[in-house]
């Protein structure tokens, strides 16, 4: 949760400084990440609830969710397809591409992983500890 919140703060000076989207179009692209963040739940529910079971839907959409943060990593290199050496990347559709395959990977990681936390905390507890289950 970390990572997601502290990459958010930023996606709006990537957009607007790297890959140099105009306000309106940065923005846009951040609320439809959000958004999406905030849909994939549902997602992550019905993968919990009727394939995978909670631990492994959160290992897994964990997994997804790390490669989504390395991908958005690698498209933030200047050096990807800075072919002439003029320290501007060349060719900025790739960077866009791989910037959206990483947001909607992480969206499906954060979003899959949040139905998931707290029923998991709550499985923590015996059945005699119903005084702390409440708490939970």
């Amino acid at each position: 949760r970390f990572s997601y919140y502290g990459m958010r703060a930023l996606l709006i000076l990537y957009f607007q400084r790297f890959l140099g989207w105009n306000d309106n179009l940065g923005t846009a692209i951040y609320h439809t990440f959000v958004a999406l963040c905030y849909l994939t739940p549902i997602l992550g529910a019905l993968i919990a609830d009727s394939w995978l079971g909670k631990f492994k839907t959160i290992v897994s959409l964990s997994i997804v969710y790390t490669i989504g943060q390395v991908v958005i990593a690698v498209s933030s290199i200047n050096d990807l397809t800075d072919f002439n050496h003029d320290g501007t990347p060349d060719s900025i559709s790739v960077h866009v591409a791989l910037s959206m395959i990483g947001l909607v990977l992480i969206a499906l990681g954060t979003g899959g992983i949040k139905p998931c936390v707290s029923a998991f905390g709550g499985d923590q507890f015996e059945e005699g500890q119903e005084k702390q289950r409440n708490r939970f």
